[in-house]
């Protein structure tokens, strides 16, 4: 299954990525997609957790998260949030997908 979710912001404003992902039962997340027309800063948290980021660059504007080996599960009223900034200049979209989640 993917869901995916996209933001607009200026210049070193941090914004949230909204995704939807099934909230009526447990799941796993095994992988995740960031990238956006700008390199960006990009946190995922469940509950306001932090359980992965990264970075995209200039050079490598994709950044693709794997937890096949360990995935970030997910329960039944949990809160899922993307984070992404940027700091170049100008209003910009910042893009993320989740690839899996069962």
């Amino acid at each position: 299954m993917a869901s995916y979710g996209e933001a607009q912001s200026s210049a070193g404003i941090p914004v949230k990525i909204n995704i939807e992902y099934p909230t009526d039962r447990n799941g796993l997340i095994y992988s995740i997609i960031f990238w956006g027309d700008v390199a960006g800063e990009f946190v995922l948290k469940v509950n306001g957790i932090v359980k992965a980021g990264g970075r995209t660059s200039p050079q490598n504007r994709t950044l693709q998260l794997d937890f096949s080996a360990a995935p970030i599960g997910v329960q039944v009223g949990d809160y899922l949030e993307i984070d992404a900034t940027h700091y170049e200049q100008g209003l910009r979209t910042l893009k993320a997908v989740l690839l899996t989640i069962s």
